[in-house]
């Protein structure tokens, strides 16, 4: 598929607000595709550092960049403007602080070319640093859904799957190409709300609803930046964090009234919600602080040989009542942000040792299934069988109890 005259096969847009960091790496990592048969539209959120200037210098340099500059307005305004001035027959989004693999659009656009699909949805990867990154794969199974495979696979559980106590789907926009005709629509409807917090999930579960079919791609081209452990996420720590959860849950609770999958989606509708709370809570120390998690004892073997895996909140409070107890023998303590652990004084090694050790279990000391199901799946690849892989939903204990 190639350009012809002012048409576009693809629109890339980038909103930009303050990100002269990571800005140049974004960009090139856009103008870098093997892909080539696209626009790129980056929007200045109306930036204050030299994020402007870089915009500029890029698009005087490339035909197919264009800027918009406009006054503050948040990303979800900033992303409509751009898709409103596009000119592609498909739409994709990257953030400004990120950036992504030189082959993600040329094997995205195949998948378009020949399925014909609404939306082609592919894995990402959570970047905190070298060291760190996840490969984060859609838990949907790979290849083609129609609109019967989206009513039996999908939309059941695409908001709030019980299994793994999150969504199935992943909300993000940047990991995905949408439809034109199919994408406006539902933008301009998230662009009239005042939120921050689920500004995606406003936008990716309504067009689901109405997508007649997609294609997944378990392979992951988008690297996302992540905020350092500990630091919460300015949308959680908002003052207003609750009222504008409450406009987003008002939203979709319309949305899904007026479709055929309201009683389906009203549940998961109310289970995200109650979630979302508990995002909220966790930013408070004190509430943190005065619970602990407790070691499933009634999962291990006494006696046996256990590697933990996870060396955080809940990584320390098991190793704690593990060493009280002498319930069972931990023959190593890893995780994948060791050497900053180590620094801290933990006795922690890299996940490779793994391969080094004898043990009869591998205990997964996390608070949420979504990471455990991910970890699991990356130790089964590393040859781990599946049933010496030990996890247990997070049974809290306050202390002093």
């Amino acid at each position: 598929m190639i350009v012809k005259g002012d048409t576009f096969s693809l629109s890339v847009i980038v909103p930009v607000y303050n990100a002269e960091k990571y800005l140049s790496e974004c960009i090139e990592s856009i103008l870098n595709q093997t892909y080539k048969e696209f626009e790129l539209i980056l929007v200045d959120d109306g930036s204050t550092d030299n994020s402007r200037n870089i915009c500029e210098d890029y698009a005087q340099k490339d035909s197919r960049i264009k800027v918009i500059h406009q006054k503050n307005q948040g990303v979800i305004k900033a992303r409509f403007a751009g898709a409103d001035e596009s000119r592609g027959e498909y739409i994709t989004f990257v953030d400004a602080d990120d950036w992504i693999h030189e082959g993600m659009y040329r094997d995205l656009m195949q998948c378009i070319n020949t399925y014909e699909v609404d939306i082609v949805l592919s894995g990402l990867y959570r970047y905190l640093d070298e060291d760190n990154i996840i490969d984060f794969k859609h838990r949907l199974r790979e290849g083609l859904y129609l609109k019967s495979d989206l009513e039996k696979e999908v939309i059941p559980y695409m908001l709030w799957d019980g299994t793994i106590q999150g969504w199935k789907v992943d909300p993000s926009l940047c990991s995905k190409i949408f439809k034109r005709d199919i994408l406006i629509h539902f933008m301009q409807n998230s662009s009239e709300l005042d939120i921050y917090y689920g500004e995606d999930t406003s936008i990716i579960f309504p067009m689901l609803l109405n997508a007649n079919s997609i294609y997944v791609l378990h392979k992951s081209y988008y690297y996302h930046r992540q905020r350092e452990t500990g630091i919460a996420i300015p949308y959680i720590k908002d003052k207003s964090f609750f009222d504008k959860l409450y406009i987003l849950y008002q939203y979709l609770q319309q949305v899904f009234e007026n479709s055929k999958y309201a009683d389906i989606m009203q549940r998961q509708l109310e289970l995200f919600y109650m979630n979302s709370i508990q995002l909220k809570k966790n930013t408070y120390l004190d509430v943190r602080e005065s619970k602990k998690a407790v070691f499933p004892f009634w999962k291990v073997e006494k006696s046996s040989r256990v590697i933990l895996y996870g060396a955080g909140l809940y990584g320390c409070s098991y190793m704690e009542q593990n060493e009280q107890q002498r319930f069972c023998k931990i023959v190593a303590w890893v995780d994948k942000n060791y050497e900053k652990l180590c620094a801290r004084g933990l006795n922690v090694c890299g996940v490779s040792v793994i391969g080094e050790v004898e043990y009869d279990y591998i205990l997964l000391a996390v608070a949420t299934s979504g990471l455990a199901v991910q970890i699991r799946e990356e130790l089964q690849e590393f040859g781990v069988r599946k049933d010496k892989i030990i996890w247990s939903a997070g049974v809290i204990q306050e202390l002093g109890e």
